[in-house]
């Protein structure tokens, strides 16, 4: 049997190394594993993965423009995100964008050779979120780091009360801009409110 070839590709090693571990039971699987998008986009320039999985919240990788690149250059492979935000806003995007997977990180090692047998039969797997709830939001590592520099001083004014407009006359960019990034930001971390944002900012000193 030909081997089902998985790239997974996460910004920190030792979730990296808890999913190969997940998966090396199984010898009909070869898992690659990658720590930079530089890195991802050689990989698939080698290979022809059948899998890729990957977390939605990568410091400087828009996640959802790999996810539109992957199925318009590998029509055939699949695709799960691992978010450590259970967000039902989230898994509507994905759905919309026939992401084949979905998993929570803190159950994505015990669950993850579920969900890639599932996928390769044809089938989803899309753990069940529940709404954003801002209190465990507190307690999970930095959110803010998955955004990008532009998106973090977005961030930043939108807790100093700056209106769109405002922002956007500030960092030299349109208003239509503002609200783009604005639409990145709430996929990324779901979409809070001025106090939610503010009291984040405050909390991890943006």
């Amino acid at each position: 049997m030909e081997k089902i070839n998985i790239l997974i590709f996460d910004d920190h090693e030792v979730f990296l190394d808890g999913m190969k571990f997940a998966l090396e039971d199984n010898p009909n699987l070869a898992v690659d594993t990658v720590l930079s998008e530089n890195k991802f986009r050689e990989k698939i320039s080698q290979i022809n993965y059948d899998v890729f999985i990957f977390d939605f919240m990568i410091p400087d990788t828009n996640v959802l423009d790999l996810i539109s690149m992957i199925q318009l250059n590998h029509k055939t492979a699949k695709i799960i995100v691992i978010s450590s935000l259970a967000d039902k806003t989230l898994a509507a995007t994905l759905r919309e964008k026939n992401v084949n997977g979905y998993l929570f990180k803190s159950d994505a090692r015990s669950h993850i050779n579920q969900a890639i047998q599932k996928i390769l039969k044809g089938e989803n797997f899309y753990s069940e979120p529940s709404s954003v709830e801002f209190s465990k939001l507190e307690s999970l590592v930095n959110p803010l780091e998955s955004l990008t520099e532009k998106e973090k001083e977005i961030i930043r004014y939108i807790a100093k009360g700056y209106k769109n407009v405002n922002i956007a006359k500030e960092l030299n960019i349109s208003p239509r801009t503002v609200e783009a990034h604005k639409r990145n930001v709430d996929m990324k971390i779901g979409k809070l409110t001025k106090t939610q944002i503010t009291k984040l900012v405050e909390n991890w000193k943006l």
